[in-house]
This record gives structure tokens, sequence and C-alpha cells, in this order.
């Protein structure tokens, strides 16, 4: 029939034009899985941080960066061959269990006003090293060896310190100790000391601990535990003694 190839011709074309969609189809399908994928990658590397897991670094950071505390004081501090020398120091052991890293510089026979034989009083010898750049608490512990000095004078000596203390580290909590007697029935001329060294604190707006109001070691078990064979200074178990008192009075002011 003459009309035949025409429309053959005309069916083949219209197959050969419908046999690509299939294959466009599968392009344009392929396109978008790729733009969805980028889209999610995109996101994924731009999306708010977990703060779960921010928290959690942050509080890791916290615990693993120990805090810079200085402590100024004499023989007690310091250590003795009677006992508190290296770990067995009450500084060491308050900063073991604290995460602190200490810097001690007390030095024996010292105090606010007493230079000691052929040293220098506090202000002197330990402010320059103890106020080291980042420092957040700073303790002065003493001194008995202050006994002898009119208290006015330690009490002038106490202020200048806990000020240029504060001037020089302005971010740091001060804390004064006052000093110590490893027995039962200290001699009133401890109290005055201790009353003039409170005085400077209150003047400075310093904290205080105040270890014969407290009466640290006016029970006789612990005093002959705490106490070493010369009478004056603390074994190993006062050092322990003392870093426990130290312990609690600064919970107690909420450091």
């Amino acid at each position: 029939m003459p009309g035949r190839p025409v429309r053959l011709r005309r069916l083949t074309r219209l197959l050969q034009r419908h046999r690509s969609v299939p294959s466009l189809l599968v392009a344009a399908v392929a396109v978008l899985a790729v733009a969805v994928t980028a889209t999610v990658v995109l996101f994924a590397a731009h999306r708010a941080p977990d703060p779960v897991r921010s928290a959690a670094d942050t509080a890791a950071a916290l615990t693993t960066t120990p805090t810079l505390v200085s402590v100024i004081g004499d023989s007690v501090s310091a250590g003795t061959p009677y006992g508190g020398l290296g770990a067995a120091n009450w500084t060491s052991i308050l900063g073991g269990d604290r995460r602190w890293s200490v810097t001690d510089t007390a030095v024996g026979g010292t105090g606010y006003t007493n230079p000691g034989p052929g040293k220098a009083p506090f202000e002197a010898a330990q402010l320059g090293r103890a106020t080291v750049p980042g420092t957040r608490l700073v303790l002065v512990q003493g001194s008995r060896n202050d006994l002898l000095t009119p208290p006015e004078q330690v009490r002038a000596a106490a202020t200048r310190l806990f000020h240029d203390l504060k001037a020089a580290l302005p971010a740091a909590r001060i804390v004064a100790i006052g000093p110590m007697w490893l027995h039962a029935g200290p001699p009133a001329q401890a109290a005055v000391t201790r009353d003039a060294v409170k005085a400077a604190a209150d003047a400075e707006a310093v904290s205080f601990l105040d270890p014969l109001a407290e009466r640290w070691f006016d029970d006789p078990a612990a005093s002959r535990a705490a106490l070493g064979g010369d009478g004056v200074h603390p074994t190993d178990a006062g050092h322990a003694a003392i870093a426990g008192h130290v312990e609690a009075d600064l919970a107690h002011l909420g450091l």
C-alpha cells in the first residue's frame, strides 16, 4: 500500500524520540543524587557544635589544668628534718588533693618581721618569688617567729605584705594562716601576734585562718603525733593534720 512506508518512517522516528527519555531520566536522577550528597556533606561540616561534647571537652580541660598557688611562710611550710620534707609537707599534700601547682617559697626561721639568722623577712625574701603570673591563690603562713616583735610592727609588716601581694596579683585570693602552736596552752604572746596579723588581714580584706582559736592541736593525742622531737616543729603526721585543717577552712571559705 502506498501510504505504509510513510507511516512506518513516522513510527520509527517516534520510537527513536521516546527511546532517549529513559536515558535523560537516568542522567537527571544521577545529577540530583550528587547535589543531595553535596548538600548533606556541607551541612554536616557547618552544623552547630554538639553542646554535650563541647561541655565535656571544657570540663576535661579544666580538670587537667592545675591551679597556680603560692605559699609564703616559715619552717612549718618549708619542712624540717622532723617532718614535712618533700611530698610529706602540708603544702604538697593539699596541692596533690586539690590539683594545685604549688610554688612554696617558705624559709625556716623567718616571719613578717623576723629575718631569721642571715636571712630576710617574708616581704623581702619571698614576695618576688611568690608572685608568679597566673597565680590564683596565695597562702601566707606564720609566724611564731614574730612573737618577740612588738605587735604594731608585726601588723605594719603584714599589712604591707598583703597590700603588695594584692597589687602584684590582683586576680588572686590571699589567705593568711595565723601562728600555730602544736600543743595546748600557747603563751599569751602567741595570741598577741595572732591578733596583729588578723588586724592586718582585716584591713586589707584578706581571709584569715586562726589555728589558735580553732584549737587545731589542743587534743593531747593529736598533739603528741604532730609534735617533733624538738617540741616545736611538726612531724609528717603533723603536716597531714595541718593539711586537713587548712582544707576544711578553705572549703568553708568557698575555695
